[in-house]
């Protein structure tokens, strides 16, 4: 039978994506958002730049939200309302 594969998500992070992820997991747009805690996202993801630790499916799905934030906000811009969501989704 078949079998599936799993994307090489962790390598594209450390290589073409880099950049992209860089920009939507910068500390200070995320200290200034207040959803996550900026200091342990830059961890996670030093961690796995470095080869230190396979972070891949943690820090895709905070590269989908922040992506997805983005997105919504460039579509409905608002005047103080940038990355603000309801506080039911908000992380502590």
């Amino acid at each position: 039978p078949k079998t599936g594969f799993g994307a090489p998500v962790g390598d594209w992070l450390r290589g073409p994506l880099r950049e992209w992820a860089e920009d939507l997991l910068d500390e200070k747009h995320l200290h200034d958002q207040g959803l996550f805690h900026a200091q342990a996202v830059r961890l996670t993801w030093q961690q796995h730049v470095t080869g230190f630790r396979n972070q891949a499916d943690l820090l895709w799905s905070l590269l989908m939200f922040q992506a997805w934030l983005r997105a919504r906000d460039d579509q409905h811009p608002g005047p103080g309302d940038r990355n603000r969501i309801p506080h039911a989704v908000v992380c502590p």
